[in-house]
């Protein structure tokens, strides 16, 4: 018996694909047919969702000019700064690992 999966891709085409055991994971909130494009499509899906979230950080920072204390929002905002720091730093240093491998 061969069971048939309908979805809609990201172009809103309506597909439907024979599912077989083992080839449909979960993902988060999402379902994602196994393949070998499956670890691209994951990686576009993340990068665009962190950008989205990097935009709007970087939009609500421009809004703090005309908040009335500033000064005050940005102090209680500012560590939660600090992973983001770390994170760019452990990026930096891991592209310098892979420019100049030790020896």
């Amino acid at each position: 018996m061969i069971i048939y999966i309908n979805f809609t891709n990201q172009s809103n085409e309506n597909l439907t694909l024979p599912l077989t055991q083992g080839s449909l994971i979960a993902y988060k909130d999402n379902y994602v047919i196994e393949g070998s494009d499956d670890k691209q499509d994951i990686y576009e899906s993340e990068l665009a969702y962190l950008h989205k979230i990097l935009d709007k950080t970087k939009e609500l920072l421009e809004e703090s000019h005309s908040k009335p204390k500033r000064h005050l929002w940005l102090k209680n905002v500012q560590p939660n700064f600090k992973l983001l720091e770390k994170m760019n730093d452990d990026i930096l240093l891991l592209n310098n690992r892979r420019t100049m491998p030790k020896t």
